[in-house]
């Protein structure tokens, strides 16, 4: 064929190219009656919307204490509520177990993940004595109650969906604090008791001193646990590990920082635990003024190394083991080489001593719950590190 009858041919081809192609749809619809596509707001970061829950939505829920796994899921707990969010926090659904209407700060809980959750109740009757426990393994739209001898007095934590244990408060006065140490391995159905304080015991080498508030208890895995909290003597560390499951108990050796003689000493919370190895360990130290150091352990808790010093005392929150975040009681604090040196973050807002608690699930997005002296609770939410926060709820 020639050029000349080739040109038609290829006229017709350069024509259709530059033409809209016609789609299936179009074909069918035409254009004034394409069917409309309703396509939701996006959601911050691009994520997904979040699905919604059977359950009814909470609109100001009063949180007094709040557990995030991530940017989009956690469970919180108000005075009337156990709450659930699907995006983060600006959506609360009330998910408590059936009948209880009551929870507050009278309640333990063990939140393992977005699915998985404890919650222990007092029993109205007997509110020292026993108690329920409620399970739920598919996000809160079914709760399995148990009832177990003991009550929500103390301290619930689970390492896995089967081994949980439980520091038990059996009573304090005059600087001295009884416990009871419980575990189970079938998910909360049984419990065995491995150590408790008898009334006027004097503890032996390889037990929990009486003396003492215990504050704070960390299980690593289903034998190793570690309680503290604060004797009230100069420098005096009440800090204690098991590794058989909370039969015996041993002291941990931890050495003062420099500039800290006479200060009294107290866990300022659990050491947070990122691997078997590693983890981070926070001492309130109480002189003329409050100071708050940092240790470091990479064995497992076998020793512990003193990396920082800082001023002031409140909040901590790790969310590795380079990154976390310090609130001082006025000024936030960010570190990303594990508590060596720390940085100050310019917040937008002045929380105060309205500041209730933080969770912060990366070094960008985090939440704070506040509490006014008139009874006030709000929430808000960061996604710049603290620099800025939105009020998602007062």
């Amino acid at each position: 064929m020639k050029f000349s009858q080739l040109l038609p041919v290829f006229l017709l081809f350069l024509i259709a190219c530059e033409s809209p192609l016609q789609t299936q749809a179009e074909s069918a619809y035409p254009s004034e009656v394409l069917p409309a596509i309703d396509t939701p707001a996006p959601y911050p970061n691009d994520t997904p919307l979040p699905p919604t829950l059977p359950a009814p939505v909470v609109s100001s829920p009063g949180i007094i204490s709040l557990h995030m796994f991530n940017e989009l899921d956690g469970w919180a707990i108000a005075e009337d509520a156990i709450l659930r969010t699907t995006d983060g926090g600006y959506t609360w659904y009330n998910l408590s177990p059936r009948g209880e209407t009551v929870f507050g700060y009278g309640v333990a809980s063990a939140f393992l993940n977005a699915s998985q959750a404890w919650v222990l109740i007092s029993d109205a009757d007997d509110p020292v004595g026993s108690g329920t426990l409620y399970r739920t393994s598919d996000g809160g739209i079914t709760w399995n109650p148990v009832p177990v001898p003991f009550s929500s007095m103390g301290q619930l934590d689970f390492v896995d969906e089967n081994h949980g244990w439980m520091l038990l408060d059996l009573g304090a006065g005059a600087g001295s604090m009884g416990v009871a140490i419980l575990r189970t391995s079938d998910s909360g159905v049984t419990w065995t008791e491995t150590f408790s304080h008898e009334p006027g015991e004097i503890a032996g080498s390889d037990s929990l001193p009486l003396g003492g508030l215990k504050t704070a208890f960390t299980p690593l895995d289903e034998n190793t646990a570690w309680v503290g909290g604060v004797t009230y003597a100069p420098e005096t560390f009440y800090f204690y590990k098991t590794v058989d499951r909370g039969n015996t108990w041993s002291p941990q050796t931890i050495t003062p920082p420099p500039g800290t003689q006479g200060n009294d000493i107290a866990v300022d919370s659990p050491p947070v635990f990122f691997s078997p190895k590693e983890a981070i360990l926070t001492f309130r130290f109480m002189g003329e003024n409050f100071r708050t150091g940092f240790y470091v352990t990479q064995d497992g808790g076998v020793t512990w190394e003193f990396v920082s010093l800082m001023p002031g005392s409140g909040s901590v929150d790790f969310v590795s083991a380079s990154d976390g975040f310090f609130w001082t009681g006025e000024q936030f604090f960010f570190t990303e080489d594990g508590a060596q040196t720390w940085t100050s973050v310019s917040s937008d807002v002045l929380f105060g001593e309205s500041f209730a608690g933080m969770d912060f699930v990366n070094t960008h997005t985090g939440w704070i719950w506040t509490y006014e002296e008139t009874g006030l609770r709000g929430l808000y939410k960061t996604t710049d590190g603290g620099k800025t926060w939105i009020l998602l709820d007062q």
